[in-house]
This record gives C-alpha cells, structure tokens and sequence, in this order.
C-alpha cells in the first residue's frame, strides 16, 4: 500500500474519535429524551389516574349518601327520581344516576323510564348486589341514555343492614373525554382509557376507536404486566410511541375496570437528536475532505520524492550494489534519519558477509566434529527423517547385524523396533516433533535384521539434519544388565523361600518343645500335691516358672513365625468387650497385688460391649500390653481405657490405652521397640527379663486386623501404649460407663 493511502487512512482513522464522540452523545442524547418522553407519559398517565380516582371517589361518596336517604329507604320511586334528577343537573359529568330493587329491576332514575327496565345483567349491579361492595362496570350502551357509558354501583341496605337492591351511577364517555382533552400537553401525544375486556372507552388521537377492541398484544401487555409500566411499541395506528400506562381497580375488586396508557410519538421526541447529529456529521465530513487535501499536496512535495529515491536505492542494493548511500540526498527529519538506517544496513550487510562465510566454515567444522564423536561412541547412535534412518553410526550399525550402513539408511525405523513397543515408539517420535522437546530414558526392545531381539535404553532429542527437523537417538544396549538383573530376581525369590522355610521350621520347633514341656509343667504340678519339705517347694516353684517364662518365649517365638510364615487365621465370633477386659485384667490380679500396684479401668458409655472378631487376639494383644505395664512398674497405677475413635456404620474402630506410672520409654529407642528381640535397653533384659517378641507380635497382630499401635512415654514418668483396631459392632452402645 502506498504513502499516499497510509496518510489517507491515518486521516480517516483519526476522524473515528470525533465521530465516536458525536455518535456517543448524540446516543446519550437520545437516551435522555427517550427517558424524558418517558416520565413525560408516565406523569400524564399517573395525573390521568389520580384525577380518575377523585371522579370515582366522588362517586361512591354520592352513592353511599343517596343509598341513606329516607326516600330511599321507602323506596319512594318518584320523589327520588325528581331528587336524581336534580343531582343530574348540578353535575353534568354523571349522565344518568339509577336505582335497582334486589332482582335488578329500576325502581328510579333521573331519566325518567318509559317501562319496567333490568339492569340484572350488568356487572356492576349484579356484583355490588352479591358482593356488598362498591362495584364497577364496563363499557356499554346505556339503556335510556342510547349512547356509551361506564357505571359504577353502590349496595342498598334496609335498617338492619340487609341489601334490598343497588344505586347506579352512569358517566357519558363523551362528556368523560372532554374531561380528559385538558391533559394532553404534549404535540400528538395519545390518551387511551380501556376497560377491563380491552374495550376502548377513549382515544384522544383516534376517538373514532372508542367501543371497538384495543389491539391484543398491547393489551395483554398492560393485563399481564404490574399496575404500573412503560413500553415502545407501535400503536393501534400503528405509530411507534413510547407508552406508559396504569391499572385502576376498586378496593374489593381483583380486576381493574380501568386501563390508562399515554403514548408519546417516539419520532417526534427523535427528531432534534437526529437533525444535530446530521449537522456534526456534515461537519466533520467537511473537515475530513479539507485535511485530505493538504495532507496530499505535503505528502507530494515533501514525501514522494524522497522515497522514490530510496526505492531506486535499494533497486541498485538488491542488484549487488553494496557501494550505494543515498543519506546526504535526503535530508533532515526522519526521512533523513532514514537514510542513515539504510547506509547502516548497507554497510553491516557487507560486514555480514564475511560473517557469514565464517559461521558457514564453524558448522562444517562442528558436523565434521559430531561425526568424529559418533563414529567412534560404543553406544547407537541414530538419526532418522519423517521416520527413515538417515544415518547410524558403527556401533548402531553392528548392533542391529548389519555389515553396511546403506542396509538399513532408508529403512524404516519401525522395523527395526519390536511390535510391542511401536505404538510407544510414535508417541515418543510425535512428542519431540510437536514439542520440539527430548523424552526421558526409556527401555524397549529392539529387532535385528535377523529378527533377534536385544534390549536398550533409548534417548530421543530434536535435531536438525541438513536443514530438515530430524530426531536424534542415543541407545545403550542393557541385555546384559537385564540378565544380571532377572538372576538378583531369582536369587531374592530364593532368599525369600529360604526365609519362609525357616519360619516354618521354628514353628515346628515351637509346637515340639511346647509339648514336652507342658508335660513337664504337668508332672511338676502333680509333684506339688504330694508332701514336699520347704527346701523341695522352693525348688519345684523356681522349676514352675522357668516352665512358665519357657513356656510364654516358646508361643512368642510360635506366633512370631505363623505370622511371618502367613499361616495365622483370624476368627470372627461374637463376645462381650467388657467381658474380655475384665477377664485379662483378673489374669493379672496377683502379680498387681503382688507388687502393691492398683488398676483402673474405664470403658466409654458410648462404646457397644457386644462385637464381632477375634477375641482371642484382642486379650492377648491387651494382656501383653497390661503385663508390660505390671512388669515396668515398682510404683503407682496401671490405667486401662477403651473409646470410640470413630464409627462407619456397623464397623466402630475401638480405642484402647495402657498406661503405667513405671520406668517409661527413652526417646531413642521408641522407633525400635516394635521390632523383633528388641528392648528400649539391653539392661532392661537383665533387670526385668523378656525375649522382646510382644510388642512385635502385637504389631503385626494389629496390621493383620486393620489396625495400629503406637505409644508416648517419658524416662522416668511412665508410658502409654496406644491402639485403634476396626471390629464389628453387633448391638447398641452400653447405657453407661464401666469403671472400676
């Protein structure tokens, strides 16, 4: 695009501001009329009503004095008659003012009646009749004025408050729109009042539609919308009007018997919004022309010249002529600057030629370079193209069993991938490709030309190859450490079985020497109902508790190995929780009194006692944990709780803690007190005795029943063991606490 039309458009572009302001005011400017035409038609409308509401106010204050009359009362039809005729005379707004009996039937009028006349039907007195309320009516041809009127009617009532029949006023709609004509301030502005069917009563535009149908769809949007509103739409004339409108209902009636909408012209109230925008329009449009015309006469004489000899310039540039300057021709200003840039230019590109013959000799010498290396690499090295081999260096080469590179450049590199990793292969090829990214270390299988199958790890990186986007690949053959690898796998399943076997065998040795063993505490207790002296009784109990203390490492070692060997059950069978605490509490009743401790114990109220498990590990887990506690105590008290730690449905995860006043735990050794043959110290063993198994075998106990263990203790202030195990719960929880 030329200068010329860069100017033009710069001038054009630089009049869209101005004409954005225009247009935004003159918007703003039409918004403000239309929101003044607005309050303009909603102000008559509301002046209309207020106005409409007094002449009904009016009414019914009439209509309730008459309906006291004593004439009224006695139904003394002709000096009432004479007495609404008056009332006719001195407001001539009413055009007619009647009174019914309770079947509807006129009995007086201020138009005399030439016969029996019913007005039964009319809504107005049927409903003030039947409602006993000020009621109003429709449009209709009045039966002894003969021209259109709307009425509204009062309920009569005797002495004790009975209705006897109604009292009707009658408004003329044209006397009602000369009522009306002095509310239109505004130039053709209209004024439309419709009943309750959508019958028109008056158009102060159209008066020729009164009687007839207002139009559906403007009427269903005053009957369907609030009591109050303003919309544009094209009127019964079809005009566009800006409309507002009021709904007018009686007090004890849910259907307004009266419409007002006040339509203002909307071309009208347009009309100067739309002259001043045509005249700023022309305007600026004047102005446009005039700066186009003095933008061109600069841009020829000041412009043109200089960039035809900049483009004769570089004419001369692109044909070879790298002598050329053309600064000292044009001048100052940026055009002159200009000229510096090119001569600049001019002058960096003859540098950058031999730039450029240097950088071209440093990428020959860094292919010849990259060449050299992966010749001589002992890993693969391969580069392929839109997914061809395009070269191998030796080793790749003598890897995949081929004598000649040119046996495989051209191939293919799927086939020489193995059919359960090419899918995985396209990935990786498409990641580097559209991500311009290396992927990670990988093992897949690789096939030789002879179809063998060796295994590598591969490296893939973005590369460029004779200026084509290429994928570099870096291989490690890995066949033999695979192998290393499958022979550690079988030398781990070995240990692994070795371990198992072992496990067993101390199980079958466990459950051979418990058997004599019980022999022997059997025959030593048979021994001790025989007569022995005080020296024999003391030997026989230190024999009973080296059996007893064999006899508890023996089932610790037992079930150490069942359970490292897999071979532990465990059963689920209903029992009483409180039943099974107290029990291993009793267990431990002697060695506590013994050692002048006391017990506590505390069950939660909230805690079910009837659940479902294996009892015989839940009191073994808690008698050990309780023989601990005894056993590490010279002092104090040994705590037993249980709490509800949280339930799921019929599962309660049960809580309980021990908790002693003993030697407590150092901190170092908490980490190692669970493991097997271990004690918080060596010299515990000696001053307490122990094999280590029962916290282990608690532990392990606990993982197999979902459960966990743990324990807080400090050196010399006691501890406390902890542990949380899911179990069924079969019935509700206890109605209270346990404690004793």
């Amino acid at each position: 695009m030329s200068i010329r039309k860069h100017i033009i458009i710069l001038i054009i572009l630089m009049t869209v501001v101005p004409v954005g302001i225009i247009v935004d005011s003159s918007v703003k400017e039409r918004a403000h009329d239309i929101e003044g035409a607005t309050s303009l038609a909603a102000g008559l409308a509301e002046q209309i009503a207020n106005n409409q509401n007094i002449l009904v106010a009016g009414v019914e204050q009439l209509l309730i004095t008459l309906t006291h009359l004593p004439s009224v009362q006695k139904h003394d039809g002709s000096e009432t008659s004479k007495l609404l005729a008056e009332i006719i005379r001195l407001n001539p707004q009413y055009g007619n003012i009647g009174l019914q009996d309770k079947n509807g039937m006129l009995w007086a009028s201020a138009i005399p009646a030439r016969g029996p006349i019913s007005y039964s039907n009319r809504r107005h007195v049927r409903n003030a009749i039947t409602s006993g309320n000020f009621s109003s009516g429709e449009y209709v041809v009045g039966k002894l004025l003969k021209t259109p009127t709307i009425s509204f009617s009062y309920p009569i009532r005797d002495g004790s408050g009975h209705i006897t029949g109604a009292a009707s006023v009658a408004i003329v709609l044209e006397k009602y729109q000369y009522l009306l004509k002095s509310n239109i301030s505004y130039p053709d502005s209209s004024i439309l009042l419709v009943d309750h069917r959508g019958i028109i009563l008056y158009s102060a535009a159209n008066p020729h539609l009164s009687g007839k149908k207002d139009r559906a769809d403007l009427f269903e949007r005053m009957h369907e919308g609030s009591d109050e509103g303003t919309f544009e739409a094209a009127g019964n004339m079809e005009i566009n009007r800006i409309f507002s409108y009021r709904r007018l209902r009686l007090k004890d009636e849910q259907t307004p018997y009266l419409y007002i909408r006040v339509g203002v012209k909307k071309d009208l109230v347009l009309s100067q919004t739309l002259a001043k925008l045509r005249l700023n329009v022309g305007l600026l449009l004047s102005l446009m022309l005039l700066m186009i015309g003095v933008a061109w006469y600069i841009n020829k004489k000041y412009v043109i010249e200089k960039i035809e000899l900049l483009q004769a310039a570089s004419r001369r540039f692109a044909q070879g002529d790298l002598s050329v300057r053309i600064a000292r021709n044009m001048g100052g200003g940026e055009l002159g600057e200009l000229g510096l840039a090119f001569d600049d230019m001019a002058q960096r590109l003859a540098n950058d030629i031999s730039d450029r013959m240097l950088a071209e000799n440093a990428l020959k010498e860094g292919e010849e370079r990259f060449r050299s290396i992966a010749e001589f690499s002992p890993n693969m090295i391969m580069i392929h193209v839109n997914g061809r081999y395009v070269y191998l260096n030796p080793a790749a080469v003598a890897k995949f069993g081929a004598q000649d590179p040119r046996e495989l450049i051209g191939r293919p590199i799927f086939e020489t991938v193995h059919p359960d990793f090419r899918e995985v292969v396209q990935e990786r090829v498409s990641t580097i490709a559209d991500k311009n990214t290396a992927t990670l270390k990988r093992e897949q299988k690789l096939l030789r030309l002879d179809g063998s199958t060796f295994d590598v790890e591969i490296t893939g990186m973005p590369f460029s190859y004779h200026d084509e986007k290429a994928v570099l690949a870096v291989a490690v053959d890995v066949t033999e450490r695979k192998q290393m690898e499958h022979e550690l796998l079988r030398a781990k399943e070995a240990a692994d079985a070795a371990n198992r076997a072992k496990s067993e065998f101390l199980a079958n040795m466990s459950h051979e020497i418990r058997t004599p063993m019980n022999g022997i505490m059997g025959m030593a207790s048979l021994l001790g109902l025989t007569e022995l002296s005080a020296e024999q009784k003391e030997y026989l109990e230190d024999i009973m508790d080296s059996s007893e203390l064999l006899l508890s490492l023996v089932n610790d070692v037992l079930d150490l190995s069942k359970i490292e060997a897999g071979k532990i059950e465990l059963e689920s069978a209903p029992f009483s929780l409180r039943d099974s605490i107290n029990s291993v509490i009793r267990h431990q009743t002697a060695r506590i009194h013994a050692k002048g401790l006391t017990i506590e114990t505390a069950i939660a109220p909230s805690l079910p006692d009837a659940l479902a498990g294996d009892q015989l590990r839940l009191k073994q887990i808690l008698l050990n944990l309780i023989g601990n506690a005894v056993k590490f105590t010279e002092h104090g008290s040994v705590n037993v709780s249980a709490h509800l730690f949280e339930r799921h449905g019929a599962i309660v995860y049960l809580w309980l803690s021990v908790a002693d006043t003993g030697i407590g735990i150092k901190p170092e050794a908490m980490e190692r007190i669970f493991a097997p043959f271990s004690q918080a110290d060596t010299s515990t063993t000696r001053e307490y005795g122990g094999s280590g198994l029962g916290l282990s075998i608690c532990r392990q106990l606990l993982e197999l029943m979902g459960g966990r263990i743990w324990a807080e203790s400090r050196e010399g202030a006691g501890s406390t063991f902890h542990v949380v195990i899911p179990i069924v719960a079969v019935d509700s929880p206890a109605d209270g606490d346990v404690a004793s």
